[in-house]
């Protein structure tokens, strides 16, 4: 690692450099090295690395003035090297004890040890209950907005609503190996949007969903802010922990303090309290998260990494509401996870959002992940 020192005038020659190393979502500092670099100058170091191409291995520099060596609170540089890839998780499930299933001409009823899931023919709408206990009546559900920043564009007035209208088509329930797989598409025809959803469900509650989110043209719905699906739990699933791209508040084209670990936090961490709501919680490249309150613990692992925003709102009750405090209460625990998200740009002052960062119009997203409720 080459570290060359950019500040000619302000006679800073003396440096601590702090070496983290993040190995399959578990941090350590390895190292502290103390450096003495003129003004023009540079030095190089070479850290001793345990690298294993099989998990996902991550170098992070910190620099602070060597009389400020608090790294994380007062680093005045800093970068991060992915060393390898995040691994492609495995999401597959295996069949236990037998799921029982019975259907009528509105719903499908699965059951299995201690759960019952209820789809609705009619709305796409997907019920999970355990020990009788309902976990949530809105499990799974196609989601294209975040609560817009002072930087996004306008949004199209069909996508800014409660719920989309739905038409379900194509359902098909199958069981074997002790595994149900239930299948449909769910078609919003005035977005111009068809999402083809197959789920399989295990007798313990495990289950892996597969959703193809097939998006138009851009002059049909207009830019988008984000692609993917939201599920709603009670609020009381306050705590989570995740492993991916935090700590707090990022997007694709604002990562440059972003800094891969396993994190911990409560749903109402840096919710930022702007005058008129906006998304102010959004994390990238994730591959684990789980959510927890008293009783339960809902798990996630996600074959391929993927943006999220947790909120105890909905993107549609912040974009309503014109003024921070009349949010009220939350209601829920809303957790957004998305196949694509936009960039936020430097519209209010510069640039917009370079095309790189913008969501590609006519193209199928795909979101594919495992859920259990433990």
């Amino acid at each position: 690692i080459t570290f060359t020192n950019n500040y000619p005038t302000l006679n800073l020659n003396n440096f601590t450099i702090s070496l983290v190393y993040v190995k399959d979502g578990v941090s350590s500092l390895i190292d502290t090295v103390q450096l003495d670099c003129e003004a023009g100058s540079s030095v190089t170091y070479t850290p001793a690395l345990d690298i294993d191409d099989d998990v996902h291995c991550v170098l992070q520099v910190y620099i602070t003035l060597t009389d400020e060596s608090n790294y994380l609170d007062n680093w005045v540089a800093y970068q991060q090297f992915e060393l390898t890839d995040q691994p492609q998780q495995d999401i597959t499930i295996t069949g236990y004890n037998e799921l029982t299933t019975s259907e009528d001409d509105s719903s499908i009823t699965i059951s299995g040890d201690n759960f019952t899931v209820v789809f609705d023919k009619t709305t796409g709408a997907l019920s999970y209950s355990k020990d009788n206990e309902l976990i949530s009546d809105d499990f799974i559900a196609l989601n294209l907005m975040r609560t817009a920043l002072s930087n996004d564009p306008d949004l199209n007035e069909l996508l800014v609503q409660e719920n989309y209208d739905v038409t379900i088509d194509d359902i098909n329930l199958s069981q074997s190996d002790n595994l149900v797989t239930l299948s449909y598409q769910a078609d919003y025809d005035a977005l111009y949007v068809t999402v083809d959803y197959t789920l399989i469900m295990n007798s313990s509650g495990q289950i892996q969903v597969s959703a193809s989110i097939d998006i138009p043209k851009e002059k049909e719905i207009g830019p988008l802010l984000s692609v993917g699906l939201m599920n709603v739990v009670d609020s009381s699933y306050d705590t989570y922990t995740f492993y991916g791209n935090g700590q707090t508040d990022f997007y694709v084209d604002r990562l440059s303090a972003a800094a891969f670990n396993t994190y911990t936090q409560l749903v109402s961490d840096y919710q930022y309290q702007y005058l008129i709501p906006q998304t102010t919680n959004h994390k990238l490249c994730v591959s684990t998260l789980s959510l927890t309150n008293d009783t339960y613990t809902l798990n996630y692992v996600f074959e391929d990494s993927v943006s999220m925003i947790i909120d105890g709102y909905s993107p549609y009750q912040k974009m309503n509401c014109s003024h921070q405090q009349l949010l009220g209460d939350s209601d829920g625990t809303y957790i957004i996870l998305e196949a694509a998200s936009r960039g936020v740009g430097n519209a209010s002052w510069g640039p917009d959002t370079l095309d790189e960062y913008c969501i590609e119009m006519n193209k199928t997203y795909q979101l594919n992940y495992l859920v259990s409720v433990e």
